[in-house]
């Protein structure tokens, strides 16, 4: 969302972008330092993907299987063959 600054910004929609993020998710451990909510970044990373569900996955389906130790079914990574990094 920008909050840690624009490189961790760009960064981060890159992987999404890219297929490289499976989940958003916080480590805030208090709410003066982190901001909690987690929306704002599905709102975005659904602008990115085009599509509000596979967003909203990212915060619920996936971290639930992650946790659960279940299989987690994954999109192939998209990378620009063009250049070498990924960011």
């Amino acid at each position: 969302t920008g909050h840690l600054g624009p490189y961790v910004k760009e960064s981060a929609e890159q992987m999404v972008k890219t297929g490289l993020a499976h989940v958003i998710a916080t480590d805030a451990h208090s709410n003066d330092q982190r901001i909690l909510a987690l929306a704002p970044a599905v709102d975005i990373a659904a602008d990115i993907l085009q599509d509000r569900s596979r967003a909203e996955k990212m915060v619920t389906e996936t971290p639930a299987a992650i946790i659960a130790g279940e299989d987690v079914d994954l999109d192939e990574p998209v990378l620009d063959r063009k250049k070498w990094w990924i960011f």
